[in-house]
């Protein structure tokens, strides 16, 4: 399926005492998801700022709330935790509407069954079909944005890499851990928009859970 939006620009802002802020942008389509650039900053300015978040989705980790005002680069602020909870809701959605018409099909294939064979040639034929349960990974995930970490040991994932700068050390944590959810985000779209059998208007590939999505959406609307 082609995907709604098939782009997104993510900024990662982390601060880590006494190194400063580190600053990524990553690229995500519906393909991968790969690190564009990086920098280091003791301390922020817009004037700096304003061409590396303009008009992107921004992460921070370890950031307070002030210290970045999205508005004046005309970006969005998005979140792990809603990642997390979105995917897992999404995996919930998808299970159930799959038993949904796993029940179906087997009333469907009973009411067909019950006819007398006699009658039954004249209709259209009704095939109990074998389906294979949606391949969802688990998102029983939590994250604490002191250590991002502690999420990519949940998911059995490399944490780090040794003569990592310290500087930069929380920064690419992040972008591991957004790029190992992404990973598995679109694993799952994978196999939910395979299921052609399915109503074509739940066949939508999505590059991003929703409340991610949604904010990749609204940053088409600002100036």
């Amino acid at each position: 399926m082609t995907p709604s939006a098939d782009w997104a620009n993510l900024a990662i802002v982390t601060f880590k005492k006494p190194y400063g802020y580190a600053i990524g942008t990553l690229s995500l389509n519906a393909d991968s998801c790969h690190l564009a650039g990086a920098w280091q900053f003791q301390e922020l300015n817009s004037d700096s700022l304003h061409v590396i978040l303009r008009r992107k989705l921004i992460l921070t980790i370890g950031v307070q709330k002030e210290t970045i005002n999205p508005e004046i680069f005309s970006s969005l602020i998005v979140d792990i935790p809603s990642f997390i909870q979105d995917s897992k809701k999404a995996s919930i959605q998808g299970a159930q509407r799959l038993n949904s018409y796993i029940e179906s099909n087997i009333k469907e294939y009973a009411a067909y069954m019950s006819i007398p064979l006699t009658e039954r040639k004249s209709l259209p034929k009704v095939i109990k079909k074998k389906l294979e349960p949606m391949n969802y990974h688990s998102w029983n995930l939590t994250f604490d944005e002191k250590d991002p970490k502690a999420t990519i040991r949940q998911l059995g994932k490399r944490e780090s890499i040794s003569g990592t700068p310290k500087e930069m050390e929380v920064l690419i944590t992040t972008s591991w851990l957004v790029r190992y959810l992404l990973d598995r985000w679109r694993a799952d779209e994978s196999d939910r928009t395979s299921r052609d059998y399915l109503d074509s208007s739940y066949l939508e590939f999505q590059i991003l859970p929703e409340s991610w999505m949604n904010q990749r959406k609204k940053l088409e609307e600002l100036a």
